[in-house]
């Protein structure tokens, strides 16, 4: 037998079949295993720059947040553009109040529904979904819905450098993605519909103009609602720690949202100071 085939038998053939049973490192696996990875995580400490679009214009918060998933606690303190304002929401309250203190006029600790008008004014969300766990089950509703053409909806690029980390940047195409006629059921709002569905409850009561807030229709009521959350989103996912460092939501106008999370520490060591209105460093 020529020597330069059986070389080609002995060493090039088993590499190349070795090489070619590597597994492959997919967007839907980099998602589903960082959707494992961000449940696992009990508590936050971050940064997050937020610009979400309200009305025709982008607006930029940026806040020092520190999170607890069980039970559920909050703090954030503003850093821009309201400057140390503070925010205090912990699910185990009695009347699960969120303690606001303005560093301004009124020059008073308020306590407000997080859910309601005064904290949801120019804001796509309530205190109540920081963290990841949101976006993560946005994802999972639509990696189910869309099971079968994940493949085509799904697109990944990885070591894209972001914040001195090498991330994935996965982007999800979706091509289904309209506005479907909705019947006001009995006791439901625009925060309610939006849960249910897992869409955008910002977005239904921006589509619905002749609606003046969330809370601004009745039973019978008719709605123009998205069939999922959004047309597009994109996200930068730490290649690591497999947690998403930016998340930018797309609608049929363009850019929607963008949250930005940097100085990330997993599960830091809190105490139940962290969460209380007696800590001396807070302003409550």
């Amino acid at each position: 037998m020529n020597q330069a085939i059986l070389f080609l038998m002995i060493f090039v053939l088993p590499l190349a079949t070795q090489w070619s049973a590597s597994p492959y490192l997919s967007a839907d696996r980099i998602c589903e295993e960082t959707f494992v990875a961000t449940k696992s995580i009990e508590s936050l400490s971050y940064q997050m720059r937020k610009a979400e679009r309200i009305g025709d214009e982008m607006q930029v918060q940026v806040s020092q947040i520190k999170l607890n998933r069980n039970p559920y606690c909050v703090y954030m303190k503003q850093i821009s553009p309201k400057k140390g304002l503070e925010v205090l929401f912990t699910e185990n309250e009695k009347d699960r109040g969120a303690l606001v203190s303005p560093n301004g006029f009124p020059w008073i600790t308020l306590k407000l529904d997080p859910q309601g008008s005064t904290m949801l004014k120019n804001q796509h969300h309530t205190v109540k979904d920081a963290g990841f766990d949101l976006v993560i089950g946005i994802l999972e509703h639509l990696f189910e819905k869309y099971r079968p053409e994940l493949q085509e909806m799904l697109t990944l690029e990885s070591n894209i450098e972001y914040q001195g980390h090498l991330c994935h940047r996965i982007t999800f195409t979706n091509q289904y993605f309209h506005y479907v006629d909705y019947a006001v059921g009995p006791g439901e709002n625009m925060l309610t519909i939006g849960r249910k569905r897992n869409v955008s409850s910002y977005l239904i009561l921006a589509r619905n103009k002749n609606f003046d807030s969330y809370f601004d229709v009745d039973e019978g009521d008719q709605l123009s609602i998205p069939s999922d959350y959004s047309p597009k989103m994109e996200l930068l996912i730490d290649q690591k720690r497999l947690i998403p460092l930016s998340i930018k939501v797309y609608d049929e106008h363009g850019l929607f949202e963008h949250y930005e999370y940097s100085d990330v520490e997993i599960d830091p060591p809190f105490t139940d100071n962290d969460f209380s209105k007696e800590n001396t460093a807070y302003g409550f």
